[in-house]
């Protein structure tokens, strides 16, 4: 991105800052506010400044600058709002640099905080079995952000029949309805019932515990171990959630029991 001219007259405006400006935020959009005058007579517009810092660069590693986009009045001063993007990759800390406007050099001082920014694809997958329990697929894993991630080795997650909220309301509102003595505490407890013998076993979920470094790609192999008590002909769906990333995982059965067919498995991006 490269950085927009100005429109301004470097003779006509000029900052008021005496102490260092401040911004701070994650890498994309670090907040800061600048006050400048114009001693002009004109209305004068403000569109950016550069940012002098030998070790901070803008997205696309291009020189940094404030956006501001600011439309000053004849001999007015003004507190400007301005937004200083970086390279998402910058490391949280402190950087100190410099913008210049008219005839005066401004100390400025950077506090980049961390900003967390993990990618998967595919981000959806289907497992269709009819009595395989264990599968292996391959992700590729982003670090986007601006510091390192670590990826633990096993975790397990909750495996949910799509049918089974409707299944639990309806059968436990007929239990409910049978009795004319049962309340409004009653046939909550009856729907809960009801719903808890929906439920399966968890899904277990088995990967290489790596960390990615910020801006590192890489290629994750993940085992899923379907929970043993699955039902025949059922539609399942979990979602595993790794910092920002998702992966919809849903799972098809056949007929469990049966003879072990060959498991068939498609994914798409989400």
């Amino acid at each position: 991105m490269a950085n927009p001219s100005s429109s301004s007259s470097s003779d006509a405006l000029e900052l008021m800052d005496q102490t260092p400006i401040i911004f701070w935020g994650p890498p994309g959009q670090l907040r800061g506010t600048i006050q400048v005058r114009n001693h002009s007579d004109e209305k004068v517009k403000l569109r950016s400044l550069s940012i002098e810092a030998s070790s901070v660069y803008g997205p696309a590693r291009e020189p940094a600058f404030v956006s501001l986009m600011a439309r000053l009045p004849p001999k007015a001063d003004a507190k400007l709002a301005g937004v200083l993007m970086l390279d998402p990759r910058t490391r949280t800390g402190e950087y100190d640099g410099y913008v210049t406007l008219g005839a005066r050099r401004q100390r400025v001082h950077l506090l980049v905080t961390e900003h967390v920014d993990l990618r998967v694809h595919p981000g959806h997958i289907f497992i269709q079995t009819e009595g395989e329990l264990e599968f292996e697929r391959e992700f590729v894993f982003e670090n986007a952000g601006n510091m390192s991630v670590a990826l633990g080795g096993e975790c397990q997650v909750p495996l949910v029949d799509t049918l089974e909220t409707r299944t639990a309301l309806r059968h436990g509102l007929e239990r409910a309805c049978k009795d004319d003595r049962t309340d409004d505490n009653d046939a909550l407890k009856a729907v809960l019932c009801a719903w808890s013998q929906q439920q399966t076993g968890p899904v277990s979920i088995r990967r290489e515990p790596v960390t990615l470094a910020a801006g590192e790609i890489r290629p994750v192999r993940v085992t899923f171990v379907l929970p043993s008590d699955i039902r025949a002909l059922r539609k399942y769906r979990t979602d595993l959630v790794v910092y920002t990333a998702a992966i919809r995982v849903e799972v098809v059965t056949g007929r469990i029991g049966g003879a072990v067919a060959s498991s068939v498995v498609t994914t798409t991006a989400s």
